[in-house]
């Protein structure tokens, strides 16, 4: 079995890119191979179920715009890290049209609703609010109100009320992903209804409606794409950081491969030198070892000639010996009478 491990920043990101890379959303049995990818990349044991439902937790977080929880820990670089993948993988699940499990979305819709209730109550502009109590005070003193107008002030803040509900709806339904059995499509009432708080209910003609909320509305919209803004500037800003960190991370490595380069040519240089000093001592070697090959040829020339010298003279004397041996024979022979 799987122990219980908990998710951090890290295991986080590592996530969302298995997911962003594999797009598990149109086969699901790719949630095996990412579960031990994440596994193998963080040394914990989590199971695919627990993978699953820890993705779609952020998936719904971030339809639901839940900043604070999403940024819980984790540096800046991080979070816009984790923000551009959740919009690549809103969009991959949005196009394979996945369903969120009623479980993991009843988990954030609940913990989530009563903050959107006060974060929708304190949206309500305090001049807006001023400019609806005066109004109420001359409407008192006056009466000047008629039905027509009173009509109009509802219909403008239902209206503003359909409009975030609308809203928020599109937001979530984008996302909802395969039910499990016995699960149930999540109905996105429950998310919408936090933006018609602050929309006031029908009021009868004698009273003065509260104060709707366009200008809430352009100013909440004003400060979404201000926020959207910072946070284009931040990722552009850490891409640059990104981009000058690679810059010098390339430079880094042309000085490095510049100098291997140098060393591996002064390497070769030297043994060069090597070559060429072994060289000149084998030619040196080769000449020494001809000369005394000449110098012995040339001694063993001279004793042959003085050895066939020696055998010449000796042939002399033997020639010289032979004919004195043969003159003596004949004065022998010249004083030995015939006869005897």
């Amino acid at each position: 079995g799987f122990s219980r491990s908990r998710f951090v920043i890290d295991d986080d990101l590592a996530l969302l890119r298995e997911v962003n890379a594999k797009n598990p959303f149109e086969d699901p049995a790719k949630w095996n191979a990412i579960s031990a990818h994440i596994q193998y990349a963080t040394g914990k044991s989590f199971s695919s179920r627990a993978v699953r439902d820890r993705c779609d937790l952020l998936l719904v977080q971030f339809a639901h715009e839940d900043r604070t929880t999403i940024k819980k820990s984790g540096t800046e670089e991080q979070h816009n890290e984790k923000h551009h993948l959740l919009e690549g993988i809103t969009e991959l699940a949005r196009e394979a049209s996945y369903r969120i499990r009623q479980t993991v979305a009843k988990k954030v819709t609940s913990s989530h609703t009563p903050l959107r209730v006060e974060a929708a109550t304190e949206r309500c502009n305090p001049s807006v609010a001023r400019d609806g109590a005066a109004t109420a005070v001359l409407v008192e003193q006056n009466a000047s109100v008629t039905p027509l107008e009173t009509g109009r002030t509802c219909a403008t803040n239902a209206s503003t009320s359909q409009a975030d509900v609308s809203h928020d709806s599109s937001n979530v339904e984008q996302l909802s992903c395969d039910l499990a059995p016995g699960d149930t499509v999540i109905s996105l009432q429950s998310a919408g209804s936090s933006h018609s708080v602050c929309s006031s209910p029908p009021q009868p003609h004698n009273t003065q409606p509260e104060p709707c909320h366009a200008t809430t509305e352009e100013s909440s919209q004003q400060g979404r794409q201000g926020t959207k803004r910072k946070e284009c500037d931040d990722s552009i800003a850490f891409f640059e950081r990104l981009l000058q960190y690679e810059k010098s991370c390339k430079e880094k490595e042309f000085e490095l491969e510049k100098r291997r380069l140098t060393l591996e040519e002064n390497h070769l240089a030297l043994e060069w030198e090597k070559l060429e000093q072994r060289k000149r001592e084998w030619e040196a070697e080769r000449e020494e070892k001809a000369e005394e090959r000449r110098l012995k040829i040339e001694e063993l020339a001279e004793r042959r000639q003085q050895h066939e010298e020696v055998l010449k003279e000796r042939a002399e004397e033997r020639q010289i010996f032979l004919e004195q041996q043969h003159a003596l024979l004949e004065v022998i022979k010249s004083l030995i009478p015939n006869g005897k």
